[in-house]
């Protein structure tokens, strides 16, 4: 779902200043990010998609800017919750798409061989840097009123910002389309890695053995077979995303065992109750935003009544206490791992 929803976001980007046959484009797409996984190994490909992320970086930035958003309006809207009706879904999709939890499989792929602190400020700069993109696409998305399309936006950009703000627009949505879609078939070959290969230096699951290609083939002709069937793009987008948000929560319990459990990651573990405290805090941030964000599409999707405040919260409160046994008992028995 999520490499569907990157081809048709590339293929969209394309079109809005190239009026090519969808299929056509779609089917584009799928070639170059298969040329760009081909050859290369991770950190190369890696490299590659850098560059597209400062492509699309720079235009959704420059474009938010150019846009003027008044100051007033931009704190009231990081600082203010607030959930406009039949938003559960699209506020869960945003979740979904600005921690996306395939990328910690990515990440530990790469970062192979790396020592803590080069990590600890590639993320940094990575977390940071996505943040403020994210921030320019939404002040982007502001400007379209009623129902969400590529080429809304794109016509409110040229109409405010000239001629460059439909480019500025194809040009940052291209360029996050095509970066996903390597990303996501590239995660999914680094993870079989992990999961099946004997050894680190296991050659079934070199960059060139057919496992490995195998695995990254297969998510990537998926993504194309559902470009290329004339599904709308926005809402397959939206529905991958959502699908990643309710995955968040579960990732980031298992990420909170993991990083306390010294069998796995030896004197690393965390050691201050403080560092313990504030990664929990996140892990039961992102349990309230994925409960809160499944209740509502499911109060959508079934056409019922938007579950009020306090039915979200009480549900929540639950899921994170049921939760806090176990976790904790499986913490406490991770960090006597390497004492016993």
């Amino acid at each position: 779902a999520y490499e569907a929803g990157n081809i048709l976001g590339a293929a969209a980007g394309v079109r809005l200043v190239a009026p090519w046959p969808g299929r056509a484009v779609t089917a584009g797409v799928g070639l170059v990010a298969a040329a760009a996984l081909w050859n290369r190994p991770p950190r190369a490909v890696a490299r590659l998609l850098s560059v597209l992320v400062a492509v699309m970086g720079l235009a959704f930035l420059w474009a938010a800017i150019a846009l003027r958003p008044g100051f007033g309006d931009l704190a009231r809207g990081a600082l203010v919750p607030s959930w406009p009706h039949g938003s559960g879904l699209l506020v869960l999709g945003l979740v979904g798409t600005t921690v996306v939890p395939y990328n910690l499989f990515l990440g530990s792929g790469i970062a192979a061989g790396q020592d803590l602190r080069e990590m600890r400020f590639g993320l940094a700069v990575a977390v940071g840097l996505g943040g403020l993109i994210s921030m320019g696409i939404l002040v982007v998305g502001t400007t379209v009123t009623g129902a969400f399309e590529f080429d809304a936006a794109a016509a409110i950009l040229a109409t405010r910002l000239g001629g460059a703000g439909r480019w500025l627009f194809a040009a940052g949505l291209a360029a996050a389309g095509l970066s996903s879609a390597i990303t996501a078939p590239l995660a999914a070959a680094v993870t079989a890695r992990g999961l099946f290969a004997r050894s680190s230096a296991d050659p079934r699951w070199r960059a060139r053995a057919w496992r490995y290609r195998a695995t990254w083939i297969g998510v990537l002709a998926v993504g194309i077979g559902f470009g290329v069937s004339g599904v709308r793009a926005v809402p397959v987008i939206l529905l991958a995303q959502a699908l990643n948000g309710v995955l968040l929560p579960v990732a980031a319990v298992f990420l909170l065992i993991a990083v306390n459990d010294r069998r796995i990651v030896g004197p690393s573990a965390l050691d201050t109750a403080a560092s313990s405290a504030v990664l929990a805090a996140v892990v039961l941030v992102s349990v309230a935003l994925g409960t809160h964000g499944v209740l509502r599409a499911v109060h959508e999707v079934l056409a019922l009544e938007p579950p009020a405040s306090l039915e979200v919260a009480g549900v929540g409160l639950g899921v994170a206490v049921a939760l806090s046994v176990p976790v904790a008992r499986a913490i406490r028995t991770g960090r006597r791992g390497l004492r016993e």
